[in-house]
């Protein structure tokens, strides 16, 4: 493995290809009419998106939208969205195993974050109205629900995602990859040895020439 300045690069290497990030969540931009379960009719809408063409909008005749998502691994996990709030809008997103224990929970009110169930890691403010918060948490068992879910006023919801890694684009810092100091720590050592031994042989060295004299 090859390190520079104490940095592994095939490290560096691995986190690029992680960057590479698998979407939990089917359909997460909604540019299809698949994957969600609506509460009435669907709520995929055209007139306002934050990327693609689409995006999903809750309001009193779509109050919920719904899937199941699968984790390969019960590990943290990040769980991102961009949201567009209109004046009065209250909805919470849940992510929930079978007994109704959640994982992860956000309600929101105004634009505001009332409560939290997980790790807020970034909330911030995009262009046009959008948001982008994104939440770290650790899911309990392989299957579990998430609700995305209103009780009043409006909401545009957009890039819904859930991964090991943060989303792409999202401004999150990830926690920094562990480096392979015990690979640093054994020419520093080996080091320190060589040069005991040097020193001792010097010493005794000069010993035995004082003692000659």
């Amino acid at each position: 493995m090859l390190l520079v300045s104490g940095v592994s690069l095939f490290g560096s290497n691995m986190r690029q290809a992680r960057a590479i990030e698998v979407n939990l969540v089917g359909n997460g931009g909604f540019e299809l009419n698949s994957d969600w379960i609506w509460s009435d009719v669907s709520g995929r809408v055209t007139n306002d998106s934050y990327s693609g063409s689409y995006s999903l909008l809750l309001s009193s005749a779509c109050v919920q939208a719904s899937q199941s998502v699968t984790f390969p691994n019960l590990t943290s996990h990040y769980f991102g969205f961009k949201y567009r709030p209109s004046s009065g809008f209250r909805g919470s997103v849940i992510i929930e195993d079978s007994s109704a224990h959640s994982r992860l929970e956000l309600e929101v009110a105004d634009g505001s974050i009332v409560s939290t169930v997980g790790e807020l890691v970034s909330n911030e403010t995009l262009q046009n109205g959008w948001r982008g918060i994104v939440m770290r948490f650790t899911p309990s068992f392989p299957q579990m629900m998430l609700r995305l879910g209103q009780n009043s006023g409006e909401a545009h919801f957009d890039d819904v995602h859930i991964g090991e890694d943060p989303p792409p684009d999202f401004h999150v810092n990830p926690s920094p990859a562990p480096q392979n100091w015990d690979l640093l720590k054994i020419p520093v050592v080996t080091g320190l040895v060589v040069i005991g031994i040097i020193g001792g042989l010097a010493y005794w060295v000069l010993a035995k020439r004082r003692g000659k004299k």
